[in-house]
């Protein structure tokens, strides 16, 4: 359940698979860094995140949460110990993404990180239907370069959906 290493040089923090996201951001954001990829609930672990598919208003520019950790070691069923990578256990790695620990169980993860601002600048666009909302949502994901942060949410009880948008700002 802990933070082993937070190198701001390479910009990767080496992580046990208990640690929460709310203990990754406390280890991190000090250093003025963030992962690529932060699950809204603070108590998502790493290990949930790797092996559950985490997305979040990021994975647009840097896909589900395994996806921003360049290595990860993982013991499988017949007791051996495997370093993983899009290069290195390829097959294995590319397969613990939504596997809920079926195919190994999460040991460590070194997870890439990204510079953070202070502040975020939020922008807010009202659709009055869902075709218009998924229209706005596709808008968005479509600039060049896209925002750090795309969401998009269906308001109960109308039509309506809102695409919220937002940037790092200084």
């Amino acid at each position: 359940k802990n933070v082993l290493d937070v190198d701001k040089y390479r910009m990767i923090a080496s992580v046990e698979p208990l640690v929460t996201m709310e203990q990754l951001v406390a280890a991190t954001l000090p250093l003025g860094l963030l992962p690529k990829v932060v699950p809204e609930f603070k108590h998502i672990t790493v290990g949930g995140a790797v092996m559950g598919a985490a997305l979040e208003s990021s994975s647009h520019r840097h896909g589900q949460f395994l996806d921003i950790c360049p290595t990860v070691t993982v013991l499988c069923g017949d007791g051996s110990v495997k370093e993983c990578s899009s290069v290195k256990n390829a097959e294995l790695y590319h397969a613990l993404s939504g596997s809920y620990g079926s195919l190994a169980i999460l040991l460590l993860a070194d997870i890439s990180l990204q510079h953070a601002a202070p502040f975020v600048k939020i922008h807010y666009s009202l659709f009055r239907s869902i075709d218009q909302g998924v229209r706005g949502l596709k808008s968005a994901c479509n600039l060049s370069p896209p925002p750090e942060f795309i969401e998009g949410l269906a308001l109960p009880h109308s039509n309506n959906t809102l695409v919220i948008t937002a940037d790092f700002a200084p």
